[in-house]
């Protein structure tokens, strides 16, 4: 869902919209056909779609939107500058700010997509950041307070994507109930062995920090 259009060669986010804006000579940052402005009831985003044609956007879910903007708030809030949906052929990026691209991924898509995008990302020297939410946070619900020892039947709980994640950063970060959380496995403290898998609140200010661990 397109947040961002150009108007007038600058450009024009969604936050600025207003009644007055419907007819302006809005256009696609990356086509430059018209787009027109949608403006619905007070518990959606607003937003711009194409006059015409198909859009370069997948569909997505209000949580999808709620945790770009999380993203994106906090991130600005951090001192850093934030562009959401900056385009990186053949991708859109959700929210990039520094050197980090931020993925939020709510709904089911292939570890070999996941890995693509990461790989992608990672040859630009770029630092990519996944962020579970939706169908993800609310499978995470079926065993999140489970203290079982770990075992093949609770691994299959998680999806193929979450354990790709996993294995290549150690955690997982999701954004769920207005939070961001972190998912990890932890250990039995003399073996090492692994335990359970555990998930637990956190600010965003713990994410950069481990973040900035993960790649340097």
């Amino acid at each position: 869902m397109p947040l961002r259009a150009v108007l007038d060669g600058k450009d024009y986010w969604w936050h600025q919209l207003g009644e007055g804006d419907r007819g302006k000579p809005f256009k696609c940052p990356v086509c430059g056909k018209p787009f027109i402005v949608v403006l619905p009831a007070e518990h959606r985003i607003k937003h711009f779609r194409h006059k015409r044609g198909r859009d370069h956007w997948e569909p997505e879910t209000i949580e999808h939107l709620e945790a770009k903007l999380a993203v994106h708030r906090w991130a600005s809030l951090y001192g850093y500058a934030v562009q959401v949906e900056p385009f990186f052929s053949p991708f859109f990026v959700d929210v990039s700010f520094g050197s980090y691209v931020v993925e939020c991924q709510c709904s089911g898509v292939s570890v070999r997509r996941v890995r693509e995008k990461d790989e992608f990302y990672r040859g630009l020297g770029l630092k990519p950041l996944w962020v579970l939410g939706g169908d993800f946070w609310r499978n995470v619900h079926s065993f999140r307070w489970w203290s079982k020892r770990w075992s093949e039947y609770h691994i299959q709980r998680i999806r193929s994507v979450e354990v790709y994640l996993l294995k290549r950063y150690g955690r997982l970060v999701y954004y769920g109930d207005g939070d961001f959380w972190f998912g990890s496995f932890r250990f039995r403290s003399r073996s090492r062995v692994l335990g359970w898998y555990d998930v637990r609140r956190c600010c965003f200010g713990e994410v950069l920090w481990w973040l900035r661990k993960v790649y340097n």
